[in-house]
């Protein structure tokens, strides 16, 4: 590829600035050899697939919570907030009879490795993390063409997501506080503990973002929309309502239909 790339006169290794895989050894050196500026991002899929098998190796009381909180440490939205979260977890999971094997397994898998960057804080907002491009590529066609009603299922989350986000908005348009303007002319709020910058004119994650962590995995979430709803700011596939008035003037009534002007 780098080499069809090149002939192409094509800066490929300029352009990948994140790259998707899972935890394999010679697509991870392959990458820090031919892509020094780009940052590997571990397969979310992967890693929790790998979870899952090695977690039922440790007592059956403690699998469900050990999940749940290597989910909590995905959902970690900045890197100064990581160290704290990981080093409580694994003081936790070691005062757990049946975990020493399972804590010295995730650190030197997860932690102390090329597979480490696998939170969300890690990517750009609505970034893919669950599978790797090519991986992404073979699924859509499993999903089209081998089993279609898997893709069927897919569809109303898809077209529901920012209804279903406004609908929430719509319920906490009071808890929206307008804090001013930047120096660049971005809408600055507040939603409870979340921070929102609103570039009306651009709505791309460099120029529009929520400090929440469902805003990290979707690109959207109800804190920006209920903030784009208080001041009529029309956001992407949603539109405020206008109200049209009816007028008040009475209506000629129609005569007889042979009625001759």
């Amino acid at each position: 590829m780098i080499k069809l790339c090149n002939s192409l006169d094509i800066k490929i290794e300029n352009l990948m600035k994140y790259i998707c895989i899972d935890a394999n050894r010679a697509s991870s050196n392959s990458i820090s050899k031919n892509f020094v500026e780009s940052k590997i991002i571990m397969c979310w899929f992967h890693l929790i697939a790998n979870i899952n098998k090695n977690s039922k190796k440790i007592p059956k009381i403690h699998q469900e919570k050990v999940v749940e909180e290597i989910r909590w440490l995905h959902s970690t939205k900045e890197d100064t907030k990581f160290d704290p979260k990981i080093k409580k977890v694994l003081k936790l999971w070691s005062s757990r009879k049946g975990l020493e094997d399972f804590v010295l397994y995730f650190k030197k898998q997860w932690i102390d490795s090329p597979f480490s960057n696998w939170q969300l804080f890690n990517r750009p907002a609505g970034f893919a993390i669950t599978n790797n491009p090519i991986e992404q590529y073979n699924g859509k066609i499993k999903k089209i063409f081998t089993d279609r009603k898997f893709y069927n299922k897919e569809i109303p989350h898809y077209v529901n997501l920012k209804p279903k986000y406004q609908k929430k908005a719509k319920e906490h348009l009071n808890d929206v506080k307008f804090l001013g303007k930047t120096s660049e002319d971005y809408l600055q709020y507040t939603f409870n503990q979340h921070n929102i910058v609103v570039n009306p004119d651009c709505f791309c994650p460099e120029c529009t973002s929520c400090s929440c962590c469902f805003y990290l995995h979707d690109a959207i979430c109800y804190h920006l929309i209920s903030c784009c709803l208080v001041d009529k700011i029309e956001y992407p596939g949603l539109f405020p309502k206008k109200f049209v008035h009816k007028t008040t003037s009475k209506k000629r009534k129609a005569g007889p239909w042979y009625e001759v002007d």
